[in-house]
């Protein structure tokens, strides 16, 4: 008889998860319906659980630890966005809370599968590889400048990198380096980042550098030292590769960035539509953060004063006004909520990275490297948020939500698994 983390009901919840995972990228919804899936799986097991007794022990010990952290999180975020509303009398915008809410059983439903991680390591790769196929077919096939899966350019760019990120972690980790299925995760990873690349999100280029340096300090920590001719010729031919392959329109936007940024800190003039831009719009969320630095002003009132600076030539874009964000999450932060709106962000990003540093210590390399993605996840978006509202925008805020209650859910079914062979031997 199997044991209960290997039976037929948790292989067909990980295929579910797999194929789910490898959709996300090209059938729009999937995002959604599959965390609301399996957080109704969780919502069951909530619910059928006999007694306060069994509801509480629904979780291992050291995972519920780490859940309240991330629940703690949510909270101090949904607080202080409603807080500010209030204060700011903004209109109240319940829908950014949805996914702290809806998704927050997703964790027991995946302890509850008793899914196996491996179908999480599938699922990326698949996911990858689709996406870099999509891309292209959008970019090469049908013309279309930059590739945007079912999505927008940016959200589809700067997801893929954490796909990368999530592939090259599972090559270069000890479960899978030196196997084939490793090789598959390495080809995905690759697959993933020329996806990121086809969309010409400026704000992925960074991530994809600092995943790849995690990479090659992993694989030179491995493999390197036995075999540091073969380690750096596979390096050498994976940059090589990927110059080759470089979409041109990279090497375009790269360069009328660099020309931008350097143009408006020399001159103050804003010339493209990207970097300047952005960077102008930061310049007018400091005035306003000036202005009220402990709460910041109100969206309104954020726009109004753009007004008056475009007027009176302390901004020199008028296209500013017809700008609906600051294009920063941090910037935007200290502008709508001060100190206190940008605490909230930093709550978001540095809870889950104590509630899985544990994780990173255990003795079992599953929920290592399982915990090492989760933290690379908040590293990522905290990039992103250098130029990008990564709450202010669905995809981000669910994507984020789902795969780190995912990742605690896999973590917990490997504590069970471990529990279980304790008991057995």
């Amino acid at each position: 008889m199997r044991p209960p983390y290997q039976n037929t009901y948790s292989l067909v919840w990980g295929w579910v998860l797999a194929i789910a995972l490898a959709l996300t990228w090209l059938v729009w919804g999937v995002k959604t319906l599959w965390p609301l899936l399996f957080a109704s799986v969780g919502l069951w097991a909530l619910i059928t659980a006999k007694g306060p007794q069994a509801r509480a022990s629904l979780l291992p010990d050291g995972v519920a630890a780490a859940a309240g952290w991330l629940a703690f999180a949510a909270i101090y975020w949904g607080a202080v966005r409603l807080g500010l509303y209030w204060v700011h009398g903004n209109s109240f915008n319940l829908e950014p809370l949805l996914p702290f809410v809806l998704f927050a059983p997703l964790v027991l439903g995946v302890y509850r599968a008793r899914i196996s991680h491996h179908y999480f390591w599938l699922g990326a790769a698949l996911a990858a590889v689709v996406a870099c196929c999509y891309g292209a077919y959008q970019h090469y096939h049908l013309g279309i400048g930059r590739a945007y899966g079912h999505m927008n350019p940016i959200t589809f760019g700067n997801t893929s990198v954490v796909l990368s990120l999530t592939c090259l972690i599972g090559a270069t980790s000890p479960l899978f380096i030196k196997k084939r299925f490793g090789v598959f995760l390495l080809f995905a990873s690759v697959c993933a980042a020329y996806a990121s690349l086809l969309s010409g999100s400026k704000g992925g280029w960074f991530g994809l550098v600092t995943v790849y340096g995690l990479g090659v300090n992993r694989y030179w920590k491995e493999i390197g030292q036995q075999s540091p001719v073969i380690v750096a010729t596979a390096i050498l031919a994976l940059v090589c590769s990927i110059g080759y392959a470089m979409p041109t329109h990279v090497l375009a936007r790269l360069s009328s960035g660099a020309m931008g940024a350097y143009i408006w800190f020399t001159q103050g003039v804003v010339t493209d539509g990207s970097v300047s831009f952005r960077l102008e719009l930061w310049r007018m969320a400091w005035h306003a953060f000036l202005e009220s630095p402990l709460i910041g002003v109100s969206s309104a009132e954020i726009f109004s004063r753009m007004k008056v600076l475009t007027e009176t030539g302390v901004l020199n874009m008028p296209a500013l006004l017809q700008n609906p964000t600051i294009d920063s999450q941090f910037f935007g932060d200290l502008a709508e909520g001060g100190v206190i709106g940008l605490s909230s962000t930093a709550v978001m990003l540095l809870c889950p990275i104590i509630a899985f540093a544990r994780f990173t210590r255990s003795d079992n390399p599953a929920v290592q490297q399982l915990a090492l993605v989760a933290i690379w996840i908040c590293v990522l978006f905290a990039e992103f948020g250098l130029s990008a509202s990564v709450w202010g925008q669905s995809t981000y805020r669910q994507f984020y939500v789902a795969w780190l209650l995912l990742l605690l859910g896999l973590i917990a079914v490997e504590h069970a698994r471990a529990t279980h062979a304790t008991r057995e031997s």
